[in-house]
């Protein structure tokens, strides 16, 4: 049987960002594609499989109903990030980078295979998902998970602020929903209601973390959502208490140690290895040590600093480097705290 493999071509920025403007897909900033592509092999698929599996079997506890304080919440969603690392004994390793309970990429990863297709003419078969039912294209299919209801609103924590705001531009492209930050939207008869435009929705494509919010606002958020007890919801905000970007440090399997280097680079290091040699599925890309000067990193519910005090809602200083945050954003940007670092990665 054959080792995993992957090549790696150059496209070329101008002709993605050209490819892109030619399949009607809203603008996308170059900095966040690459203008690189990767083809793997068959064994490649199959150790993706293998590592999903694994993963999806230990995150079992964690999609407990009992776990959820919100009735009829369930769990729907499980996006995973991985990345290609380097490895002592092979060409590479797959690296788990994160995992969390959103979909708010599927417009971005459309737009992308799309341009793709048009630019490398692949056959119909090629596709990035499962097969599809005879007949059905992809959007219209995914709008069944995503956005059942005509009257579908994707909210946020001030959308248009966010350096996700370009997945969800898209997600109003493709699937026609409104996209709100959550103040906007008022319970109204147990549905979710626009005081402004007088629209009202059934249901909800939530991309809002509760556990970022202040608070107050928090209280605020819960007593909206909690009243709005008729609507039907995708990616359901309690989930995010059980699957979300710390999720992978509460694993057993997943402990890692803070790997050296720069401090805006990212590596991976395996634990001590065991008897038999460690495992594939213990390598976790983390930050490396040092504060990390990427962007604005979102808190984890599992937050050790933020359970310690460190990292309390307020400005709070960091514990490697001694400068202040913003408030109510994670302090323990480095390594000294691999659960919160690994849990705060951008977006």
């Amino acid at each position: 049987m054959s080792a995993p493999a992957i090549r790696l071509h150059a496209l070329g920025e101008d002709r993605l960002a050209l490819a892109l403007a030619e399949v009607g897909a809203p603008h996308l900033p170059r900095r966040v594609l690459s203008d690189h592509y990767a083809v793997g092999n068959a064994a490649l698929r199959r150790r993706l499989g293998d590592k999903i599996g694994r993963l999806v079997h230990a995150l079992t506890p964690h999609l407990d109903p009992a776990r959820v304080r919100w009735p009829g919440a369930r769990a729907d969603v499980l996006a995973l990030d991985l990345a290609f690392v380097e490895h002592p004994q092979r060409p590479f390793e797959l690296a788990w980078v994160e995992i969390q309970a959103f979909t708010s990429m599927l417009p971005t990863f459309h737009a992308v295979h799309l341009a793709h297709r048009r630019l490398h003419a692949t056959a119909p078969d090629c596709l990035p998902h499962d097969p599809l039912p005879p007949g059905a294209d992809w959007v219209t299919h995914v709008r069944g998970w995503v956005a059942p209801h005509p009257d579908t609103v994707l909210i946020e924590d001030r959308p248009r602020q966010r350096a996700t705001w370009p997945d969800l531009a898209g997600a109003r492209h493709w699937w026609r929903v409104d996209v709100h930050d959550w103040r906007d939207l008022v319970p109204r008869h147990g549905h979710l209601a626009c005081p402004v435009s007088g629209r009202r929705y059934a249901h909800v494509w939530n991309r809002l973390i509760l556990a970022d919010l202040d608070p107050p606002e928090r209280r605020r958020a819960d007593a909206v959502l909690g009243a709005a007890d008729r609507v039907g919801w995708h990616s359901h905000p309690a989930w995010y208490e059980g699957i979300h970007k710390g999720t992978l440090a509460e694993l057993p399997w997943m402990r890692t140690k803070p790997a050296t280097g720069s401090s805006t680079a990212r590596r991976a290091r395996a634990d001590t290895p065991t008897p038999a040699g460690g495992s594939p599925s213990r390598w976790t890309a983390i930050p490396a040590t040092g504060c990390c000067s990427l962007p604005r990193r979102r808190s984890s519910p599992s937050c050790p600093a933020r359970a310690s005090g460190s990292c309390n809602g307020a400005s709070a200083r960091c514990p490697s480097d001694g400068t202040r945050r913003a408030a109510n954003r994670c302090s323990a940007r480095c390594a000294a705290c691999s659960a919160c670092a690994t849990a705060n990665r951008p977006g």
